[in-house]
């Protein structure tokens, strides 16, 4: 096993190691910059958002780094992360990332809610405390600096993309959710395809394929990348334009993980190594763990991470058992091979993250199989339209067919969401607690095994469903 699976060596003593550590405030305290004793009452705190605001029903959140206290005499504080909710009707709507506010407001560490604490999670998030903001002056605005990403989004609407796809195609492409509708946000949510929305690890994958099919003469030119000084070039070539696009993205986490994944896996082709195997992820988390530990305990993290080791674990024997090799028509075998790689990677991942997705956000998507069995074609086609329309679309007439090719794509996916998601039961509130989530894994896995393995792992999974009924119940 050592021989094997030496990274996982490393990384599951270290994970231990770093939860350890937070649970118990040891000599390693993960959260130590996130812990601040706030006043109880209200005060004028200068702060500066660093980011562009959240829409809810009544009020809109900020991200912010709290300065100093403007009460009489000017008094510095440790720059902390917090989250300003301002009511909707007091808002401007042109507040965003960089703004200087002076803001009245009480700032605390949020308690319980219910058996969730709500303080403890925020913290592992990077936020110091929360506040609802009385009144503010808004004292200095964000520098009129050229933003790549609005250039870009100002090149979909000149191409023709419409303003009921803009939003969604801004936010799929480019991490960019500012003129996302909070009704297309809630259909994603809702019908199981946030991931999709999402920047992360599936609009990597794909922009990664794009990118070898383009830099190979659409396979023509594979063989002459099989000498290893080429097909170091070529690695080179595609982990620079990813690490681009990660730029552009504003380095988000998710993109930054996935394709610093690409990157590993590249090293390991050019070194003639198993590219995409559990040693590559694992490389990957170590690498991310060692530079900024306390990314264990964002959801992100854990949901990506885990989506990723269940597709390497359980996609491929579970697709080996299906036996369409069996088949014996080319047509038939072909189009049942992409709807059974679209059920299966959608599900290996559904495993994966089912335990955390009920224990963070509550519910569960009944139908994501349906959903994905539409909406990942779709998002591979409009992602080849957007890079079509960003790189050639200044061309005379290009432009116009792409832009108009990616904008009823983005409109397709948003009507099949949206239809998902008004199916009678595409949703199940789900609640569980950690020993559930535990629980919950446990069953799972001694499935799984019982499959690769033997059935006596049966035996495990019967006992760890049975104890998740008797909690469920109790």
């Amino acid at each position: 096993m050592f021989r094997r699976y030496p990274l996982w060596v490393l990384v599951v003593p270290m994970v231990i190691f770093l939860w350890y550590c937070e649970e118990t405030g040891g000599s390693l305290d993960l959260l130590r910059e996130t812990r601040m004793t706030w006043s109880d009452t209200t005060h004028v705190f200068h702060a500066v958002l660093t980011d562009d605001g959240a829409d809810s029903r009544r009020t809109r959140r900020y991200e912010a780094r709290v300065v100093g206290l403007c009460d009489s005499d000017y008094v510095g504080l440790p720059m902390r992360r917090v989250y300003l909710y301002i009511a909707q009707d007091k808002c401007d709507s042109t507040l965003g990332r960089g703004d200087t506010l002076l803001a009245l407001t009480r700032i605390g560490t949020p308690g319980m809610l219910g058996s969730f604490d709500y303080g403890r999670y925020l913290r592992r998030q990077g936020i110091a405390g929360t506040g609802y903001v009385r009144q503010y002056v808004r004292i200095g605005d964000a520098e009129p600096e050229p933003e790549m990403r609005r250039r870009l989004i100002d090149r979909y609407r000149a191409a023709g993309v419409s303003a009921g796809a803009i939003g969604t195609l801004s936010a799929l492409t480019l991490g960019a959710r500012e003129e996302l509708e909070p009704s297309i946000q809630s259909a994603f949510q809702r019908s199981g395809a946030m991931h999709v929305l999402a920047v992360s690890g599936l609009h990597t994958g794909i922009l990664y394929m794009v990118l070898l099919w383009l830099l190979t003469g659409g396979g023509l030119w594979k063989p002459l990348y099989e000498q290893r000084g080429r097909r170091v070039a070529l690695s080179v070539a595609v982990a620079g334009l990813l690490w681009l696009y990660a730029g552009l993205t504003g380095f988000s986490p998710s993109v930054c993980r996935s394709v610093l994944m690409v990157t590993i896996a590249e090293a390991a082709v050019c070194l003639r190594r198993d590219a995409w195997s559990l040693n590559t992820l694992a490389a990957a988390a170590l690498v991310i763990l060692a530079v900024r530990p306390n990314d264990l305990f964002s959801v992100s993290f854990q949901l990506s991470f885990a989506a990723m080791a269940a597709i390497l674990l359980t996609a491929m024997p579970m697709k080996q058992s299906l036996r369409l090799w069996r088949l014996q028509r080319p047509a038939m075998r072909r189009a049942t091979e992409y709807v059974a790689d679209i059920a299966v990677v959608s599900l290996a991942a559904q495993l994966g993250v089912l335990p955390l997705t009920m224990y963070y956000f509550g519910q569960m998507s009944n139908y994501f199989l349906l959903t994905n069995l539409l909406a990942l074609p779709l998002a591979w086609l409009i992602m080849v339209g957007a890079l079509l329309t960003l790189t050639v679309g200044w061309l005379p007439g290009v432009g116009m067919v792409t832009g108009w090719m990616t904008d009823k794509l983005t409109l397709a996916l948003n009507g099949w969401v949206g239809w998902i998601e008004q199916l009678p039961g595409s949703v199940t509130a789900t609640p569980i607690d950690r020993p559930m989530m535990w629980l919950l894994y446990g069953a799972i896995a001694g499935g799984v095994l019982s499959l690769r393995k033997s059935l006596w792992w049966l035996v495990p999974t019967a006992l760890c469903a049975g104890a998740y009924v008797y909690l469920w119940i109790h």
